[in-house]
This record gives C-alpha cells, structure tokens and sequence, in this order.
C-alpha cells in the first residue's frame, strides 16, 4: 500500500478512535513524544490526549471530516491538513465548530504515528 493510502487509513483509525474516545487505538496512533498545540495554544502531549478521553474531560457526539489534504514529505513523513465539525463537551460543557488540524505523521517501528499536531478553531 502506498504511503499516501496508508495515510488515509491512519486519518480514518484516528477520527473512529477520537469519535469512540478508544484509549488503546490512540496510544498506538499518538508517538509517545507527541507534542501539539490546542485552540487555546496551550501545548500538550500524548499523556494530556489520553488523559482527557479516558476521563471523559473531552467528549466527541459528532466528528465529521469536511475535508483531508495529504503531503507526502518522504517515504516516511507526511503531513495532513484536515477540516472537521465537531460537536461534543468539554467538561460537561457544550463545545462545538469547525476545526482545522495539522499533523505530522511519522512512521515508527513499522506504524504511522502523530509526532506533531497544531488545532484551530475556524469561524463560519
């Protein structure tokens, strides 16, 4: 399979996994030195991500992707530029809008992981 196409099964594990709040399909897709920007660009890590879906501090009712670019860097890397509306809460507190995502995927040990990820918030 090709890297561009192994890309888009990646993109697609991780929106069912975000959509499902599934901690063990995240861990494997997120590289333990995962660093990334939120919204509200504060930087978080890996151990921040897992956290917040395994507490439930995140909720995801709704993701749907608007649109997905893909730039293939080398064999190896690859970056993704994702459009999504997203309805869910955050600590109990209704959150929703369109997002647009930047994320670097590398692959490791025979695995495409996310090392780097910068989120937006985008208004209508």
């Amino acid at each position: 399979m090709s890297p561009l196409l192994q890309i888009q099964e990646a993109e697609d594990r991780l929106m069912k996994a975000q959509l499902s709040s599934n901690v063990d399909e995240l861990d494997a897709l997120l590289a333990d030195d995962l660093q990334a920007v939120g919204p509200d660009g504060r930087l978080t890590g890996k151990a921040d991500d897992l956290a917040a879906h395994r507490t439930h501090i995140f909720r995801i009712d709704s993701l749907t992707r608007v649109s997905l670019t893909i730039k293939i860097l080398k064999p190896d890397i690859a970056v993704t530029f994702v459009g999504m509306d997203i309805k869910g809460s955050i600590q109990d507190q209704p959150a929703s809008g369109h997002y647009q995502y930047t994320r670097v995927w590398c692959m490791a040990n025979g695995q495409w992981q996310i090392t780097a990820a910068h989120i937006s918030q985008v208004s209508a």
